[in-house]
């Protein structure tokens, strides 16, 4: 019962990424069809992660349409705007990482931008996150607003 009740948060509502993750437990369970909470924990991905890392890139493409479709979907599900903010940072500091060590991007995303641009963005995204934890009542807003912010640099940089 215990198991049944934090899986259900998880989920969300893409009932297509729901499907894959019970597919996953019931190929788990196998023929004893008995599933421990630990094995929910690592196998079951937490669909508002999924949702945040798909903003984050988003955002960075410039891709403004999904961008507005993921935060639509975040919203949705009762998830957490600053943390998709957080993974838009930790996704820039990546791209920084790969940057400075002359990494190939495999997805293309921030192509155009230099290391240095990536480490000025993901820092000020770093203090968009600090500005919407310690405002709560508006934070998802400050979040969604830094985003979409992003979201319409990026295009412009990509024209």
């Amino acid at each position: 019962d215990s198991v049944l009740e934090f899986l259900i948060p998880l989920l969300g509502d893409d009932r297509a990424a729901a499907r894959g993750e019970v597919e996953k437990l019931s190929l788990l369970a196998g023929t004893s069809g008995a599933v421990s909470l630990e094995q929910v924990e690592r196998v079951v991905a937490d669909s508002s992660s999924v949702i945040s890392d798909e903003i984050a890139v988003s955002a960075l493409a410039g891709n403004l349409p999904a961008l507005s479709t993921s935060l639509d979907r975040l919203q949705s599900t009762g998830s957490d705007a600053p943390a998709a903010l957080g993974a838009a940072s930790r996704l820039l500091l990546n791209l920084y990482r790969a940057k400075i060590n002359q990494w190939k991007s495999r997805d293309g995303v921030g192509q155009r931008l230099s290391a240095s641009d990536a480490r000025a963005l993901a820092l000020v995204l770093q203090n968009a996150v600090l500005q919407a934890r310690m405002d709560s009542a508006n934070g998802p807003l400050l979040a969604e607003r830094s985003l979409v912010t992003l979201g319409v640099a990026a295009r412009s940089r990509t024209r």
